[in-house]
């Protein structure tokens, strides 16, 4: 039904449940949508996600609360390119990184900011292949914030990623000045977390100057 609204032109779709949604099948050329601004708020896989953008060819602004790893194969799945999508934000993102880089190197050439926060699969660690990704995929992309978050528990292991995490400080990053920062968090179950995240430099000179007020604060008193 959504689909055959002319006029509308934001969604938002929300699903009450822990399972992700029940799928529904790839558009036809007459199920076209002229929806721009859309937000999954509930669950869904990658697959899913696809077959839910091939109706909103218009799309300029995509919004998910959380993408899972696919039930099936999709590194073969036909992704329809949608060349008006500039922003796309995820914010519990757990699909492998496999998936996620055919996705990204498929749906849009015009994407300007990519915002994603997960956890789980290393890959994501991967400073050459993010570059490749941005270097010859996202040529347009300005603004890119990433949070990668690794448990430290009893079953934490270094891997080669990790040895190697110095490379998102090498002069592709310095150039569009995104700084890479690593931080130690301690959530309300006193478990440690290791914050690897990336963020534009006008976003760490704000955090700069509000924690250097801060402190001038303190010190006043």
């Amino acid at each position: 039904m959504i689909v055959k609204l002319p006029m509308l032109k934001y969604n938002k779709l929300s699903f009450n449940s822990l399972e992700s949604f029940i799928p529904i099948p790839i558009a036809t050329t007459e199920q076209f949508s002229s929806i721009k601004d859309l937000i999954i708020d509930h669950c869904c896989t990658l697959d899913e996600l696809i077959a839910i953008l091939s109706y909103t060819p218009k799309l300029c602004r995509l919004t998910c609360r959380q993408i899972n790893e696919s039930k099936k194969n999709i590194l073969k799945d036909t992704v329809n390119v949608i060349s008006s999508l500039t922003r796309i934000s995820i914010t519990k993102c757990y699909a492998e990184y496999d998936e996620l880089e055919m996705f990204l190197t498929k749906i849009s050439p015009q994407v300007q900011v990519l915002r994603i926060n997960t956890l789980k699969d290393v890959t994501y660690l991967d400073a050459n292949r993010w570059a490749r990704i941005i270097s010859q995929n996202l040529l347009e992309l300005n603004t890119f914030e990433f949070q990668y978050n690794d448990l430290i528990d009893e079953d934490f292991k270094t891997t080669v990623y990790h040895e190697l995490i110095n490379r998102f400080n090498s002069s592709f990053w310095i150039k569009r000045k995104w700084f890479f920062k690593i931080s130690i968090q301690t959530d309300s179950w006193d478990d440690n977390v290791i914050v690897y995240s990336i963020f534009p430099y006008r976003k760490f000179e704000g955090n700069f100057q509000r924690e250097k007020t801060n402190d001038e604060k303190l010190n006043r008193q």
